[in-house]
């Protein structure tokens, strides 16, 4: 090298070196393989950071007009690939921003992998006259303290849970549209049926008109719903095997509170059964364990269904058992029948240090159904209040420092359609989960054209009751739970009742100046108030409770 040249075409930007010379790109000093005319469009955007390439230019320097290509689809190729290999998204750049109808921007930090060196400068003198043990001694302390500030900035990252990119939502896309529920193929509570995936279809429960239960398949991008052909009356899924080429799946009549498990290879073959035991719920684990429920007991055992040992003793009835990817602990939907609500607990893989997952949590929704994503970086469940359920995640504690405190939960999703049974998929780059707006129309029978017309302006309301003068109107407005009033031609409307109690069943008092209802606060259980019909005061909670699960009928008046 002469005296005064710069050093290398090697640039640096994040953990990557690209050499503008041999057309090379490393990561972490790894070489990572790059099609040659992918590297080139890099190269034009690392020569040029911070600043516009035009497509123009692009197809100028690199694809000569006499080059019979397609080009618009040769650009766009490079560009996907660059952004697979750099762990980019189009969305949210760290690395190559799109500029609509224009071309692209490199926006990360680049710089060169060495300075400029000059041969007998005096900065080489000074260090060649050092002796060789100071040179050894400061190079060492220089790199035992960057490794230990970084040691201690990452501490602290963890310690306090922050994150620099925390995940969210960008869009929605419906992925079937055949219309058939489901949602109501679970036993356990309001808990509802999970959905896996093997990494190209998805599978999940559904029910078409008055049909028996079935386990349906669509692809990841959407399209055709199909139906997997079983000879089983009902059949549910509830898990899938590591290698996705079978399914756990549980098998039932009716709604029966234990069920055999079996395991459905994919896309064809003969079932087989589990073991010999029944069970409330179940799923495969990512290391092929078995997770399994029953009665109040969590059990692991083998695929076959062997070496059942039990995990743990809670006091309502566990579902969605998942064990985390590293193993350590399994998270799980408590649902409580006196209250008619769910929790999620934990409790460690050697059945010790059982405890709710979100004690004291801010949000008083009724969370449920959480699973992982295949890393374990993050924690997804579903939390409902006032009627709709929505998506979180919690970023888990990280791998070498156990005692980090996992971060808060962040939601993800806030309507307008409620979202449950969240699933990661593979690459952790989308999120399933199964959507649905409830709505009612508020109908009556006309007897002249025999026919149910809309009633009220065909309001989302239920448990209609009428004033004994049959003036007034009082319903509960679907799915919120709101406690209204109106004439009956639909006027003078009056909120009674607010959230975030949930009300049914009201009926008036014989005098019309009381109006009595079931209602409940969340986590509670169902009680009877009274409310003056005139609206203005909280309601009272009447003398006689009962605690119960299900909804008791009220008379008529009281």
């Amino acid at each position: 090298m002469r005296e005064g040249q710069s050093v290398s075409n090697v640039v640096r930007f994040g953990v990557f070196e690209a050499n503008l010379e041999t057309g090379e790109l490393r990561k972490q000093g790894l070489k990572v393989k790059l099609p040659p005319q992918s590297f080139k469009v890099l190269a034009m955007l690392l020569e040029r950071p911070g600043e516009v390439v035009t497509r123009e230019e692009m197809q100028k320097n690199l694809w000569p007009a006499d080059t019979f290509v397609d080009f618009d689809h040769s650009l766009n190729t490079a560009i996907n690939k660059i952004r697979e290999i750099l762990a980019d998204n189009a969305e949210t750049p760290h690395f190559i921003e799109t500029i609509p109808r224009k071309g692209y921007r490199f926006v990360a930090p680049v710089g060169q992998a060495g300075t400029s060196v000059m041969a007998g400068s005096t900065a080489a003198k000074h260090a060649e006259s050092q002796p060789a043990s100071f040179n050894s001694w400061w190079h060492s302390a220089v790199f035992v303290t960057a490794v230990l500030a970084v040691l201690v900035a990452t501490l602290l990252l963890e310690r306090r849970g922050l994150q620099l990119s925390p995940p969210r939502v960008l869009s929605y896309t419906q992925i079937t549209h055949d219309g058939a529920d489901k949602l109501s193929v679970y036993s356990i509570g309001s808990v509802p049926p999970p959905m896996v995936t093997d990494g190209l279809r998805i599978y999940f429960n559904e029910r078409r008109g008055n049909q028996n239960y079935s386990i349906a398949q669509v692809s990841i991008n959407g399209g055709e719903t199909q139906l997997l052909p079983t000879t089983f009356p009902n059949v549910a899924v509830v898990g899938i095997s590591p290698s996705g080429s079978d399914l756990l799946a549980y098998t039932f009549l009716a709604y029966e509170s234990l069920v055999p498990l079996w395991v459905v290879p994919v896309p064809s073959g003969s079932p087989r059964r589990v073991g010999d035991f029944l069970a409330v719920d179940a799923d495969w684990s990512a290391n092929g364990e078995l997770l399994y429920t029953k009665d109040h007991d969590i059990f692991s055992a083998k695929t076959d269904g062997t070496a059942t040992r039990k995990l743990a003793n809670v006091a309502g009835v566990p579902a969605w058992p998942r064990l985390s990817p590293d193993g350590r602990v399994v998270r799980f939907t408590e649902y409580n029948p006196a209250t008619d609500s769910s929790s999620l607990w934990e409790v460690s893989r050697d059945g010790t240090n059982l405890h709710a997952l979100l004690a004291g949590w801010k949000h008083h929704g009724v969370e449920c159904c959480g699973s992982w994503t295949p890393d374990g970086s993050y924690f997804l469940f579903q939390a409902t209040q006032n009627g709709r359920t929505d998506l979180w995640v919690i970023r888990e504690k990280s791998e070498w420092w156990r005692h980090a405190r996992p971060s808060e939960p962040r939601q993800l999703t806030a309507g307008p359609i409620s979202l449950s049974s969240p699933l990661a998929s593979r690459d952790a780059k989308r999120l399933f989960a199964l959507g649905v707006r409830f709505r009612g129309e508020l109908v009556r029978y006309d007897d002249k054209s025999h026919q149910f017309v809309p009633w009220l302006g065909g309001i989302s309301a239920t448990s209609v009751t009428f004033s004994p003068d049959r003036e007034w109107v009082a319903y509960a407005s679907f799915p919120e739970g709101i406690l209204w009033k109106s004439k009956i031609d639909g006027s003078q409307r009056t909120q009674l009742t607010f959230s975030p109690m949930e009300v049914n069943a009201p009926r008036w008092s014989r005098d019309g100046r009381r109006i009595a209802f079931m209602g409940r606060q969340p986590d509670e259980a169902w009680k009877i108030f009274a409310s003056s019909s005139s609206g203005g005061t909280n309601p009272d909670l009447l003398g006689f409770q009962r605690t119960c699960r299900a909804m008791p009928q009220l008379p008529r008046y009281i």
